[in-house]
């Protein structure tokens, strides 16, 4: 079993806390400069969105090859290396000559990214009890709430008055203050020496998600051609020669045992819901204000502040709530309040004053702040210490994955939906008229989702009937609970 050596779990918890700042600042930062990236370069919504697309393609690819990397060379080490990397790839996003190169640079820095993502949680749940389990990660996920807070201010000002360049060399001196914390901070666990590397698994889900994203870009361009058909069904054979690897695997990176454990898969496809849908209107919302409402990049990041400060608020009452009830229920109210969101947000108008925004991003980081730690608490329970690392892998893959989606599949459905409603309309798909009309398709589909996000979360067992599961010998393979 592997158990964390006499660790300062709040300093542990601080320098984890100091990488989860970092990626989300830079990710709610860059979302905001997509409107400006597509003008400055005199680029498509097509290729603009591989700025966003390739920083999580790498990391989601990276995840499952980084989690069980982790168990190899302990976790420590791989979250020092993830701020070395991740920094350095900033600073070279700030040199980038052109959008090509930012690319490039983007997957530098996700390549530290996904070392940061992949080791964070686990190291949390080794230095904290059950009993504090939900407390950590709604703190954790408040301060993802205050990256996300900062970083659309911050970068609206940056934007404005110094450009692009400035939101990623922003991350440099975070990046210098997290490594100096974990290499003096975070304990020395001990390493998995049995573990072994999936190379082919590796190399495939990798293809697989490349596949995926090129399949939908290509479909926003092209439409449903026969070469999207034929490089649709490549990537659906690259998916089953990774699920036929993960199966007959040794040491897979997907352990599909895992999706058998009590609440696990639950909780599993309500995050990739709940993911897919809010990258989504992450994504949508900087075009909306800045390009059909003429906004400037620093007016819609004050605005997005309501949505950071609310989550802030939120997300460690979820926690304090999943430690002290059914986390099912909690999380299932979540999606609820989610839902109510997408809806007020499919009367969208042009017209909409400051107010109308606000209202809507705080209903729907209300459902969000309810949802992520009781479904995390949820996910964990009954996984053993020594499979955590392929656990949280497995966890954020999925989550990552659904963020990675959701921006390529929003594209795709304001696309598609603008051009339809610009015939109906009888005007040009690019007129504002048919792009409002578009999005108010995209948030009801997008409601949808969530729809399906909910349903898993309702249908997950009660702990007390998970845990008699488990004890009644029903489900063999699956580790005991951890309380």
């Amino acid at each position: 079993m592997l158990e964390p050596v006499n660790p300062n779990k709040w300093l542990v918890f601080a320098t984890v806390a100091c990488g989860s700042f970092m990626a989300t600042m830079d990710l709610s930062v860059v979302n905001l400069a997509l409107p400006s990236l597509r003008q400055s370069f005199h680029i498509e919504l097509a290729d603009v969105e591989w700025v966003v697309l390739t920083y999580l393609m790498v990391i989601t690819s990276l995840l499952l090859p980084m989690g069980r990397l982790a168990d190899l060379v302990g976790r420590s080490r791989l979250y020092n290396l993830g701020f070395v990397v991740f920094t350095a790839g900033s600073i070279l996003c700030g040199a980038a000559p052109t959008i090509p190169a930012l690319v490039i640079f983007r997957a530098i820095q996700a390549v530290g990214a996904s070392m940061l993502i992949s080791s964070a949680t686990a190291i949390l749940l080794d230095a904290f009890p059950a009993s504090q389990r939900g407390q950590v990660m709604g703190l954790n996920g408040s301060i993802f709430s205050v990256g996300s807070m900062i970083g659309p201010t911050l970068g609206g000002l940056l934007l404005t008055y110094f450009g692009w360049r400035a939101i990623f060399l922003v991350n440099v001196p975070i990046g210098l203050l997290g490594m100096v914390l974990a290499f003096r901070v975070l304990p020395r666990w001990p390493r998995d020496i049995a573990a072994r590397f999936d190379v082919a698994g590796a190399a495939l889900v990798g293809l697989s998600i490349i596949g995926l994203l090129l399949t939908i870009n290509q479909a926003q361009r092209q439409g449903l051609s026969s070469s999207v058909g034929l490089l649709g069904g490549v990537t659906a054979l690259l998916i089953a020669l990774f699920v036929a690897r993960q199966l007959t695997a040794a040491q897979p990176l997907v352990r599909f045992g895992l999706f058998r454990t009590p609440g696990f898969s639950n909780a599993t496809l309500a995050q990739a819901m709940t993911s897919l849908a809010n990258s989504s209107n992450l994504f949508l919302l900087p075009f909306f204000l800045v390009s059909i409402q003429g906004r400037t990049e620093a007016e819609a990041g004050l605005m997005l502040i309501a949505s950071s400060v609310t989550s802030f608020v939120m997300q460690p009452l979820g926690g304090w709530l999943s430690d002290r009830t059914d986390p099912r229920y909690v999380a299932s109210g979540g999606l609820l309040v989610s839902m109510l969101g997408l809806w007020l947000y499919s009367g969208v108008n042009v017209g909409w004053r400051v107010s109308d925004v606000v209202l809507r991003l705080i209903v729907m980081a209300i459902g969000f702040g309810l949802f992520v730690s009781p479904n995390a608490s949820a996910a964990y329970r009954f996984v053993r210490p020594e499979e955590r690392g392929l656990a949280v892998g497995t966890v954020a893959f999925i989550r990552n994955l659904g963020f990675t989606l959701g921006t390529a599949v929003a594209g795709i459905i304001w696309t598609l939906r603008s051009v339809a409603q610009g015939q109906v309309l009888g005007v040009a798909a690019s007129s504002t008229q048919a792009g409002v009309a578009g999005l108010h398709d995209t948030f009801l589909i997008l409601g949808g989702f969530l729809l399906v996000g909910l349903l898993a979360s309702l249908a997950r067992p009660s702990p007390g009937r998970g845990r008699a599961a488990l004890e009644a010998g029903q489900l063999s393979d699956v580790p005991v609970a951890i309380d």
